[in-house]
């Protein structure tokens, strides 16, 4: 564990996401009532140019019991896009975790930006 951006315990991990993964923790976040939950009309939009999608926790929030809030940096061919998302802690946990930080490093400070918020 270690101190989130915004506060409180959390996993000291990166997890590694499929974009279809990605789709549906962005539903199980709707579910929830979370009110980070992802950016799905973007990745419908580019999801043949993601070529990795990566999971940090940034700090705990309260959705339907307890989430972990996370960074979501989606890697295109040109591009690096960052948003937030809620998981649950056990969704985060059953995710393969990134191993080599320089693989992480190399695919999201080229080009990083956030993504606004859907249709606003």
């Amino acid at each position: 564990m270690r101190t989130g951006l915004l506060g409180g315990p959390v996993p000291g991990e990166v997890k590694r996401l499929s974009v279809p993964r990605l789709r549906e923790l962005s539903s199980a976040a709707r579910t929830l009532g979370a009110h980070a939950c992802g950016r799905p009309e973007f990745v419908s939009a580019n999801g043949d140019r993601v070529q990795h999608v990566f999971l940090m926790p940034i700090g705990l929030q309260s959705a339907g019991g307890v989430a972990l809030r996370c960074y979501v940096a989606v890697v295109l061919d040109q591009e690096t896009v960052v948003f937030t998302l809620d998981v649950t802690a056990a969704d985060f946990a059953a995710e393969a975790t990134v191993e080599d930080p320089w693989e992480l490093a190399e695919a999201v400070f080229y080009g990083a930006r956030h993504v606004p918020v859907d249709g606003s």
